[in-house]
Formats: structure tokens, C-alpha cells, sequence
């Protein structure tokens, strides 16, 4: 199958959502728009998508520069998902190794990803690509209204 790796562009929203929501995360068209349009400009983001030979979107990475007072920065995994019917094409090992590539070009040494407990599949998927896992944390949410 052949696999192109690109920058999001317009009319990919509506299936941008939908691999969202394969992640549990359900976005609709307008969502993801406004989103990637607050990340478009900034050098700080990245975001790749995989498409099929008809140019439809079946994946995509976000990978983002994250900086704090206590560490060095570095870069992190802000989203990878491959659709269900794409899964165990090396897509998202490629996706990954871009994403690692723009890291490297933005000069940090640290590459990192955060996985939900529940995403068993997906932490063997990690640590079959080199990561170790050196942390275990809570997140804490507030709505803020």
C-alpha cells in the first residue's frame, strides 16, 4: 500500500475527527480546524499526516517542544493514531520516526510520550521502538468555567 506522509490541509478535517475518535478523544470538523489552525504558524508543533494513494487521510502525528522550569526541554508525543483498518503497516512507525526526526532538528536530546494506562497495545508499540518507560504519574483536571 503505499503510504504519503504530508501537512494537514484543508478538507482533511472531517477525517482528522474521526482518528481522534478511534483515540477516544471525539472531536467533530470544527474542532480539529480550529485547533489546526492555532498550531499552523508555529515552529514549536509539528503535525504529519498519512494518506492513502487517494490522498485520504488514514493517520497522523503531533509532536510539540515542551518547556519547563524544573527540566531541560524536550520534545513530546501530542497525538499518534492510525486508523483501525491501517494498523500493522509500520505507519506509525514511520509517523513516530518523523516525529522523532523533527525533535532531533529542533535541537533537544529528549523524546517523549505520555500513554494512557488502558492503551496496552500501545505501549508494547513504544517500547518495540526504543522508549523505556522511567515514569508513572496521575493527571489532575479542573474545568475551568
Amino acid at each position: 500500500m503505499q503510504i504519503n506522509l504530508r501537512p494537514p490541509k484543508g478538507g482533511d478535517e472531517a477525517e482528522l475527527a474521526i482518528l481522534c475518535g478511534e483515540m477516544d478523544y471525539h472531536s467533530d470538523a470544527s474542532e480539529v480546524t480550529a485547533r489546526l489552525l492555532a498550531l499552523s504558524g508555529r515552529d514549536d508543533h509539528m503535525v504529519l499526516v498519512a494518506t492513502d494513494a487517494k490522498d485520504k487521510p488514514i493517520a497522523w502525528v503531533h509532536a510539540h517542544l515542551s518547556f519547563r522550569l524544573v527540566a531541560e526541554v524536550f520534545a513530546e508525543l501530542g497525538g499518534l493514531v492510525v486508523s483501525a483498518a491501517h494498523r500493522g503497516q509500520g505507519i506509525g512507525e514511520r509517523l513516530l520516526v518523523e516525529a522523532e526526526r523533527w525533535g532531533k532538528e529542533q535541537g533537544v536530546s529528549i523524546f517523549r510520550v505520555r500513554s494512557n494506562v488502558v492503551r496496552e497495545r500501545a505501549h508494547g508499540f513504544y517500547l518495540r521502538a526504543g522508549y523505556e518507560q522511567f515514569k508513572t504519574s496521575y493527571v489532575f483536571q479542573k474545568m475551568l468555567s
